[in-house]
């Protein structure tokens, strides 16, 4: 029998409609109750956490130039489960290790410069990561850092394994960094020269949530103790102290304190601004090939070995003190990132032969030194490099992204050819201006202005010639025409070829590191008409006809030079576009071989 159909009465739809209500906002709630606990679960695993750092550094080894360095890593919300990521880079690092506070070994894995180390366990509230890592090794300009029984000096990238945060400050995801202290266990008796210092703790560095231009000038800064004579030159907090080494104090002479007092003043008047405190540190020549020394650099302190009768030792510390005033004033970050890095390094580049004018007289007799006639070598060196490698060094500065991979590019592009591009924008502002200093200038002025752009600065101050110059010296890679710097010089072909052999030996060092068939080609200046009118002859060009003309009538060793090589490369049926061009012709043994026997036919 079919069950009897209830009859649904008004009370009866109430209470239907009462239980449909309640069980709906069941479902609401514990659809919610759900919701908040995966937002729960995915905060714990992978909301950025607010960390601590503590780094313990003491020398390990003197005579192997080793520090240990701990680092202590806390959490303040201890329960996160998220594995730490640090970043040592290029360190050379050993005996690793990683343990709780509790003493237990917690894993981690470390290669390619990253050191990943596995979550918190259970009970544990902070990581110990140890680890040592040499030091001195030889770079650009000296050796990265020293340890002595009586002198420890480092810059902060050569021995922190950093957090990521403190490479890339824009990723949400990574840890945020509440405090970072950084201890030296030196000798009480030392002195410490080292960034932010806590105050009433000489020795140690602090920062408490740390912006990424804190971080970055962190790790570009000088760790430097030891003994020091001091030469004070601060008045209210404002001014700099030199920190001399006492073995290197035979480099601390009248010409190096008054040129220094001359370099500081210069940037004092150029920034309108006074740099707080600051601190430069000589240090002494190392070993028996009396090596530099380079202790890092930072908007408050430097610390590198300094010879006044050396006339790149002045250009270095120019170029340091340019850096240091900048970061001092421009608290953008955007300058130190590319596609601006270019421009600010070429900047500083600018300045560093700039201010030779500020040092006394004497100093500029002594090393024929003078801000036309290093702006003209910079010049000569743009040029001949561009030509010689007509497709490898044919860079355009905005894509500068793209070139990282290649470390002499990069070089190339930062120290050669911005400051010459800087040269040419700021002669050709100065046209229509009658000032000087037009680029720095706007730039201090528009500094609080985040969305400043190369560009922008280029169109304020170029105006309608603004556009041709970005398109050929910035989008493109025209070849900058300022041949007039290097016209009528009255020198031999030997003293010509003597700084081009110095090119080719920095383009060797840039380039052999990435590509092993690049070769170092020592010139001579032998028979050097002679190939090139043979050149001539045979209708060989390195370059276009109105460019050959040019480069003629500029001088004729580089004329004749690049001649030769166009020869050599048509000897060799080598087309002088191959990007290949330098392989091809001096790591070819059958090439080397024709390029010899046509020379001896030609006798």
């Amino acid at each position: 029998m079919a069950k009897k159909k209830k009859k649904l009465t008004k009370s009866n739809m109430a209470s239907e409609n009462k239980r449909i209500k309640s069980s709906y906002k069941i479902e609401i709630i514990v659809f919610l109750l759900c919701l908040l606990a995966g937002i729960v679960f995915y905060s714990i695993h992978n909301k950025p956490r607010k960390i601590e750092l503590e780094y313990s550094i003491k020398t390990y080894s003197v005579d192997q130039k080793i520090l240990n360095v701990n680092v202590k890593i806390k959490p303040r919300n201890a329960g996160t489960k998220k594995t730490f990521v640090l970043v040592k880079g290029s360190m050379y690092t050993s005996s690793e290790k990683c343990t709780d506070n509790l003493n237990r070994e917690v894993n981690f894995k470390s290669e390619n410069g990253i050191v990943v180390i596995d979550k918190l366990t259970s009970g544990a509230d902070y990581i110990n990561y140890s680890y040592n890592v040499n030091i001195s090794s030889l770079g650009k300009h000296g050796e990265n850092g020293q340890t002595y029984q009586d002198l420890l000096t480092f810059a902060g990238e050569s021995v922190l394994a950093l957090p990521l945060r403190a490479l890339n400050y824009d990723d949400p995801k990574e840890d945020k960094i509440g405090k970072l202290t950084v201890q030296c266990s030196v000798p009480e008796s030392w002195e410490a020269i080292i960034p932010y210092a806590k105050e009433g703790k000489k020795n140690i560095s602090e920062l408490k949530d740390p912006s990424w231009l804190q971080l970055y000038e962190l790790r570009q800064a000088t760790f430097t103790c030891g003994n020091f004579e001091k030469d004070i030159h601060v008045n209210l907090g404002k001014g700099y102290t030199v920190y001399i080494d006492p073995k290197a104090k035979q480099y601390y002479d009248l010409d190096a304190k008054t040129g220094i007092e001359g370099l500081y003043n210069y940037y004092s008047k150029l920034f309108d601004y006074k740099l707080d405190n600051y601190s430069i540190v000589l240090l002494r020549k190392d070993g028996e090939k009396s090596n530099y020394i380079i202790g890092g650099l930072c908007n408050q302190n430097l610390a590198s070995t300094f010879d006044p009768k050396n006339k790149r030792d002045w250009q270095l510390l120019s170029h340091r003190l340019f850096h240091s005033f900048f970061e001092s004033k421009v608290t953008s970050d955007k300058y130190l990132k590319a596609p601006y890095l270019g421009f600010y390094e070429g900047l500083a580049t600018y300045y560093e032969n700039m201010s030779m004018e500020s040092l006394p007289e004497n100093i500029r007799s002594s090393l024929d030194i003078s801000s036309e006639k290093e702006i003209g070598y910079l010049f000569e060196r743009y040029a001949y490099m561009r030509l010689k490698e007509p497709v490898n060094l044919a860079l355009a500065p905005f894509s500068e992204v793209q070139l990282e991979q290649s470390p002499g590019r990069i070089e190339f592009l930062h120290y050669t050819q911005m400051p010459i591009t800087i040269n040419y924008m700021e002669s050709l502002i100065k046209e229509k201006s009658g000032k000087k200093d037009n680029i720095l200038n706007y730039i201090l002025k528009n500094s609080s202005n985040n969305l400043l752009t190369v560009e922008n600065i280029t169109t304020n101050l170029l105006g309608k010639d603004s556009n041709d110059f970005i398109k050929k010296y910035l989008h493109g890679a025209e070849p900058l025409p300022l041949w007039s710097t290097i016209t009528n010089r009255t020198e031999s072909d030997k003293a010509i070829v003597g700084r081009l052999n110095s090119y080719e030996y920095d383009m060797y060092t840039w380039f052999s590191m990435e590509n092993q068939l690049y070769q170092y080609d020592k010139i001579d200046e032998t028979d050097l008409t002679k190939i090139a009118e043979e050149a001539e002859k045979q209708e060989v060009h390195f370059a276009d006809k109105d460019t050959e003309e040019v480069v003629r009538s500029s001088g004729r060793t580089i004329y004749n030079l690049l001649k030769e090589y166009a020869l050599r490369s048509k000897i060799c049926n080598v087309q002088y576009n191959d990007p290949s061009l330098r392989e091809k012709l001096l790591a070819n043994q059958s090439n080397l071989e024709k390029w010899n026997t046509f020379k001896k036919n030609l006798k």
